[in-house]
């Protein structure tokens, strides 16, 4: 099968797309090189992102967000992988979607050997050595499983390798195996990386917990512990479509449907068991994995994404300019620091953006420069807290 699961005849699918999410952000702006088909697009600069639990307690942030898409269409054998047309435009999908989520992208199209190692080992020399940066690879094009003596052996294919059956050893001397990713993540720093394969594929990275959690987590401390997660689009024996589904799903996915929890938040654990419901509900044929790291100092947290509504709030974009004034201890008392806190998270989660809007508006009219006191500052939130809290519900006795 030629597929992005592996080599078949007559049939062209795509394979496997690998996605590591670094964090930080860069500013806006993309620059071209057509020889080596790389496009970077910087973000808005570098954002801090708090994340809160659902009391309003913030219990981890990130400094800044990476992306790196590499998109294998092109193939020098494509009597082996065939052609993946499709990927160029799936590729520019997954980079707006990232900008949008405030990711400094560089996207890197029909890598060669070379050019698939170095990218990605220059993405990690870059962005991997702040513990507080999250880091995103995404792969999309053709991927490969084959037996070894420790199990099944996962790679990426990168559009110069050989046919496998033919070459065995040229196609080993080019592909990048999963054993090369898995030393990457034990090398990286960034406290938060993930791993997205637009293919289908085996490895002991999969292997090691490919089962979901009934209930996905709630946003707690082990949130912000270290952790490596991988998502693929699917196991060895099954096909990608040329056309991928899980790309689609993805997308709805970062624009709000995979939030599970309906916190805010969408973690690595909401995206990956998202991503395995929504897929096998169209039928493709496919069954997305999921697994972390086995490694017990990276396995404990929880990659963390904003919904992509949340981020174009006022609220959202505007809270680095607030928090230093609820945690003005000279000017606001720690219960009604917390007080703010818990109503502005409450106000995320309601999605009420009018209410947004009115709530930001009024805390950066009250800055440290217009009230001199803290009781000044106490008065003005008594007066006016009342309307972002939401009135309790009617019950109606029963008769």
């Amino acid at each position: 099968m030629k597929g992005r699961a592996q080599i078949a005849s007559g049939i062209q699918t795509r394979s496997i797309w690998l996605n590591v999410l670094i964090t930080s952000v860069l500013a806006l702006g993309v620059c071209v090189w057509a020889q080596s088909g790389a496009e970077e697009s910087t973000g808005r600069g570098v954002e801090i992102v708090p994340i809160l639990d659902a009391e309003g307690k913030q219990v981890g942030m990130y400094e800044g967000s990476f992306a790196l898409v590499l998109g294998a269409s092109d193939y020098t054998d494509n009597q082996a992988w065939g052609d993946l047309p499709s990927v160029i435009n799936e590729t520019d999908q997954i980079r707006e979607a990232l900008i949008e989520q405030g990711f400094s992208v560089r996207r890197v199209l029909n890598p060669d050997e070379d050019t698939l190692k170095d990218e990605v080992e220059n993405f990690i020399d870059d962005h991997g050595f702040n513990k507080n940066n999250r880091l995103l690879i995404f792969f999309s094009g053709h991927g490969y499983s084959r037996t070894v003596r420790s199990g099944q052996q996962g790679y990426l294919v990168p559009v110069d390798a050989p046919d496998p059956r033919r070459n065995e050893r040229g196609f080993l001397r080019k592909a990048l195996p999963m054993t090369r990713v898995i030393s990457w993540c034990k090398e990286i720093e960034a406290k938060h990386v993930l791993f997205l394969f637009d293919s289908c594929f085996s490895g002991s990275v999969f292997e090691a917990r490919s089962t979901f959690p009934e209930v996905p987590p709630q946003i707690n401390d082990y949130t912000s512990r270290p952790v490596r997660q991988f998502i693929s689009a699917g196991k060895s024996n099954e096909l990608v479509p040329a056309q991928s589904a899980f790309v689609k799903v993805f997308l709805r996915g970062l624009n709000g449907e995979a939030d599970l929890t309906k916190d805010g938040y969408i973690t690595g654990t909401e995206l990956g068991m998202y991503l395995n419901e929504k897929v096998l509900y169209y039928k493709t044929g496919q069954t997305p994995q999921f697994g972390k790291i086995r490694d017990p100092s990276l396995d404990e947290g929880d990659f963390v994404f904003r919904l992509t509504k949340l981020n174009k709030a006022p609220l959202k974009e505007r809270f680095p300019k607030i928090f230093p004034i609820i945690g003005n201890s000279q000017l606001i008392a720690p219960t009604i620091a917390t007080e703010i806190i818990g109503i502005y998270q409450a106000v995320l989660i309601s999605q009420d953006w009018e209410s947004v809007e009115d709530l930001i508006e009024a805390l950066e009219s009250v800055t440290p420069g217009d009230l001199k006191t803290g009781q000044e500052f106490a008065t003005f939130w008594a007066n006016n807290k009342s309307r972002w809290i939401a009135p309790p519900p009617v019950v109606t006795p029963k008769p």
